[in-house]
């Protein structure tokens, strides 16, 4: 067509168009300056344009581009839109509001421009007039895909999700070839953790897809869900391969970022700080790569760079921007009235915020006693919202036990237990070990202990292998049941285990301190009570030979007397007793003095006493910022 007529407007913004689609930017920026070139004062040349900006987040000039539009046809329908599309991406809500107005003045029946009013109300959070602007819209034509899906996408943030997926499945009835009705089903699956629908779906997509882009879409799917899913090895291959597919995308680079940042290791954080970075110098208006940023340098230890990028999230976008992570960063900070602010506000923003209620409660458990029952309201209002919360749980079973509540506390981690997939469940069991050690040190019940040894059993099978934490508990309680046991060779076995289980700690985290203080606690015991089982074993051995040796030699000579035998016989038995009941004596008491019989038995106190102690590790409520996503659409 362009050989034909060089100047030919739909041709010249149709190349554009699938250059832009094909993502071929070079092409398609050349393609950009001959079309402006021959046509610089076609509005539509100018829209195309600005899509192109758009496309590559280049937001700032995409707006030029559109204001360019607008001044050669100020009714014009799709500049009218675009502006509103990338003031928003600016997070520039009050000029977005401005323009909105201009838009419905001169098109007051446009469609598109409604449905993008509802999307701007929507970023700031103003979900009532979103609805009413999607229903405007769905009064008129109630299967309009778009509306539709931006209300569903409302509706989700609302935490409705059910109304949404009704509405979604009688269109899918309607319309079973959309893409993008799919799409929308699937994000609402994977809101509600229903994992297993989400991943069908997103499957279906991608063994349907017609080209990379619709590959790379499905891809990019699947790797959020198997985020939400914990599963951040799979997620990482996922992006990966939607950026191969599709490169440049920067929600795919920011889901890789962030599956990077969720796993351990100081090589996938310098990755997953590289791309968030780059993404940050592409796109300076991308609130999440700070909020990335800023849980990276948290884990690096550099907390004054970690509160700067959070708080430059906020001041990017304060509707989104995670007033949860800066308030968990400032309890890690020791500044509790700032993180008391910063989780009050999250709260205020979104009641339903289950990582701020969980964030608050374990302010409030650091607060001390006096806020304890604060602490446990929090915990409940967070299980309330999301019940499959393993913070929440753990955080309430803590509230509970520190007021005695130890029965409620054990079962709020049973019923958790019950409702958390199987690949998280493993924190479950790992905190109702530790509360089932500490009953136990209370009660001195060894029952307790050996419960709690299966429970960290449980935590073993079940925690991906570089955890520590299930081994040190482990350790932990078969120390206590040695402690306990009356059987001294029983005792040393049970050190023995728990000395395996420490060194296995201690080869998943070799600077997990309490691990290391344990293991010399149990190496000085071992040693100690070595002597007393050996001995008693030598003497007990060497007693019971002598006795066989005398009642032989009794029957087949001469040389033993029935004097000698019944004199003998008695001294050696006794002997042979008291060998074998001798370690079991933990004290001795005498007339006038009470003599200690054997070494390192005594009961060694959990909790913070000053002393070196050997106690199961801390209940871990929340551990800093981890980074709340924004949703996804």
């Amino acid at each position: 067509a362009l050989t034909i007529d060089p100047n030919h407007s739909w041709a010249l913004r149709s190349r554009i168009s699938f250059l832009r689609h094909a993502r071929r930017f070079p092409e398609a920026e050349q393609a950009a300056a001959d079309a402006l070139q021959r046509r610089p004062n076609d509005p539509d040349v100018q829209v195309s344009v600005g899509w192109l900006h758009d496309a590559i987040a280049r937001y700032e000039l995409a707006l030029e581009s559109f204001e360019k539009a607008l001044a050669i046809n100020p009714r014009h329908g799709n500049a009218l839109e675009s502006r509103i599309t990338a003031l928003r991406m600016l997070y520039r809500f009050e000029e977005a509001n401005r323009a909105s107005t201009d838009a419905i003045t001169h098109r007051p029946d446009d469609l598109d421009i409604k449905i993008e009013l509802g999307l701007l109300h929507d970023g700031q959070r103003k979900f009532d007039a979103a609805l009413a602007c999607f229903n405007i819209v769905l009064q008129r034509e109630a299967d309009h895909i778009e509306a539709n899906i931006a209300r569903a996408t409302t509706l989700r943030a609302l935490r409705r999700s059910h109304e949404a997926e009704r509405e979604i499945y009688r269109l899918i009835r309607l319309k079973p070839a959309n893409r993008y009705l799919k799409y929308a089903l699937a994000w609402i699956h994977r809101d509600e953790h229903r994992f297993g629908d989400a991943y069908k779906i997103f499957e279906g997509l991608l063994n349907t897809a017609a080209n990379t882009r619709e590959q790379a879409e499905a891809h990019h799917g699947l790797g959020w869900v198997a985020f939400a899913d914990g599963r951040y090895d799979t997620a990482e291959h996922e992006f990966r391969t939607s950026i191969n597919k599709h490169p440049h995308e920067t929600e795919s680079e920011l889901g890789l970022a962030w599956s990077l940042t969720r796993q351990n290791g100081a090589e996938a954080w310098t990755e997953a700080e590289n791309i968030a970075f780059g993404v940050v110098e592409r796109c300076i208006y991308e609130p999440s790569a700070h909020v990335c940023l800023g849980v990276l340098a948290f884990k690096q230890g550099n907390l004054a760079s970690a509160e700067y990028h959070l708080k430059k999230a906020l001041e990017i976008d304060p509707y989104h921007g995670s007033h949860t992570d800066l308030g968990a960063l400032y309890v890690q900070m020791a500044r509790y009235d700032e993180a008391e602010a910063e989780l009050r506000a999250a709260i205020e923003r979104d009641w339903y915020d289950s990582a701020a209620h969980t964030e608050l409660g374990n302010l409030f458990l650091l607060l001390g006693d006096d806020h304890t029952l604060h602490a446990e309201r929090e915990f409940r209002q967070a299980r309330t919202v999301d019940p499959t919360s393993d913070a929440a749980a753990i955080g309430l079973a803590q509230a509970l036990a520190r007021v005695g509540n130890e029965v409620d506390a054990e079962s709020t981690l049973r019923e958790a237990i019950a409702r958390q997939s199987q690949r998280e469940r493993w924190r479950m069991h790992l905190a109702l070990a530790r509360l089932l050690v500490q009953k136990g040190d209370k009660q001195q019940n060894s029952d307790l202990h050996a419960e709690a040894y299966a429970e960290a059993q449980h935590a073993i099978g079940l925690a991906p292998d570089r955890y520590a934490d299930p081994h040190f508990v482990a350790g932990v309680a078969q120390h206590r049941m040695g402690s306990l046991s009356v059987d001294t060779g029983g005792r040393f076995g049970y050190r023995r285990r728990a000395m395996h289980h420490l060194r296995e700690c201690l080869k998943r985290d070799p600077n997990h301190i309490e691990a290391q203080r344990n293991v010399h606690i149990l190496e000085r015991e071992m040693k100690a009570t070595a002597p007393a089982i050996v001995g008693g074993l030598a003497v007990a051995t060497i007693s019971f030979i002598l006795l066989a040796t005398i009642w032989v030699m009794f029957f087949v000579s001469n040389k033993v007397t029935a004097t000698m035998l019944s004199v003998t016989t008695p001294i050696l038995v006794g002997l042979f007793t008291v060998a074998t009941l001798l370690p079991a004596l933990i004290r001795l008491k005498l007339p006038g003095f009470e003599a200690d019989l054997q070494a390192g038995t005594s009961a060694i106190s959990p909790g913070p006493t000053g002393d070196v102690t050997f106690g199961p590790g801390r209940f871990t409520v929340t551990a800093g910022p981890t980074g709340q996503i924004p949703q996804r659409k």
